[in-house]
């Protein structure tokens, strides 16, 4: 090395080093060869290779190892009974947890996993579910105790129907955060986590509910609560009838609303962000012959009218993606949807409608006419600037 290179190491300011660090957040080798060239360097790029470590594919498991070394002596006698961690009982060269901003419990889960086939001193399947609910436990308490300033938080209730006391840990684990900015709840079931929420509502600018059952739990009362919340996705889910006890004078700043195949009280939500709106979507896979059932249970009580003219004038993008799904021969009448445009107020330069037609579906329409191939050819509706056909013959 030159001894011009060895000054620039020598000399770079930490604000520096910090932005280089910050720019090889997603090279992972590079960024653990910059831990190696000294001690400041080292100090300076743990912070960034450890702030997403359960992300990492090769060697996942070793961040569950340098975990370890940041518990109490009494833990680490407990896990090697039944673990070979002879190379992690030396104590943290860096309080690696207080480094977390995001944390997938899908690639937390891997990692213990790939932990307990490693490091397992048994290979006994029927030992697994305790050995795994063990190390998880210990793990999590250790993030409540270090890891309050996690950003990004995605939890998927596939392990914790079998682990429901690690499920509860994480509802904690959420509570006592510091800052806490996007979160993604998938098949959760579990109303303590909303509740978990409330001390984040003045940070959150995202969420994401994924076949997410809220029962006895208002989210229009939730969301407006929530005022940096910019962008809120609603896939597959239930939400009990809110009504119309809300004062629609409290404005939600959302900027961006995305509703998939869910029953959500979508023109309330829409009348609180109307002076925000920016993106709205609704994304509805619809059944052949059952779209006229399904309009109506939804759609009810000119749903479709009143869904239209709460648009706000300004909003740049309308999109409705419908599937109709195969296996279904009977007619599927499409002018419900063009009402639906006729009475859109927005002045919006791209409202799309893209629909998935099955080969066996007969769609009919007195305002769009289809050719042989499925394809639009004419269309008599006001304000559908485009609209999109797919035909799966």
């Amino acid at each position: 090395m030159s001894n011009s290179s060895k000054l620039l190491r020598k000399k770079l300011p930490s604000l520096v080093l910090e932005g280089i660090f910050e720019n090889l957040a997603n090279d992972i080798q590079t960024l653990h060869s910059c831990t190696q060239v000294n001690s400041k360097w080292f100090c300076e790029a743990s912070p960034i290779l450890w702030c997403n470590p359960f992300s990492h594919k090769v060697k996942i498991h070793l961040a569950i190892g340098s975990y370890i070394q940041e518990m109490s002596l009494n833990e680490k006698q407990v896990i090697k009974k039944s673990f070979n961690i002879s190379r992690f009982e030396f104590k943290s060269l860096l309080p690696y947890a207080s480094f977390l901003r995001f944390i997938n419990i899908n690639n937390f889960m891997d990692a213990v996993i790939n932990f307990w086939q490693k490091f397992c001193k048994s290979s006994q399947n029927c030992m697994r579910k305790i050995y795994i609910e063990m190390i998880s436990k210990f793990l999590i308490q250790l993030l409540i105790n270090k890891s309050t300033k996690i950003q990004y938080f995605k939890f998927v209730d596939l392990y914790f129907t079998i682990y429901p006391n690690l499920g509860n840990s994480l509802v904690k684990l959420v509570e006592i955060q510091n800052g806490l900015k996007h979160l993604t709840l998938t098949n959760t079931f579990n109303k303590h986590f909303l509740n978990a929420l409330r001390s984040q509502s003045h940070t959150l600018s995202s969420i994401e509910f994924n076949s997410v059952e809220l029962k006895q739990i208002s989210l229009i009362s939730y969301i407006k609560k929530c005022q940096s919340l910019s962008k809120l996705t609603i896939c597959n889910c239930f939400f009990e009838s809110e009504g119309d006890k809300f004062n629609l004078v409290d404005k939600i700043p959302l900027k961006q609303l995305v509703i998939y195949n869910s029953i959500a009280p979508v023109i309330v939500l829409l009348f609180l962000c109307n002076s925000s709106l920016e993106t709205f979507k609704i994304i509805g896979p619809y059944c052949g012959d059952k779209i006229e059932i399904i309009f109506e249970i939804i759609f009810e009580n000119d749903y479709l009218e009143k869904l239209a003219k709460s648009l706000p004038k300004y909003i740049k993008e309308i999109k409705i993606w419908m599937v109709l799904q195969p296996g279904y021969e009977d007619e599927v009448n499409l002018d419900d949807l063009c009402t639906f445009f006729s009475n859109i107020n927005s002045k919006s330069s791209s409202v799309l409608l893209e629909i998935v037609i099955p080969y066996n579906a007969q769609v009919v329409s007195k305002s769009i006419q289809f050719d042989e191939f499925g394809k639009p050819e004419k269309i008599e509706s006001k304000n559908l600037k485009n609209l999109t056909s797919y035909n799966t013959s």
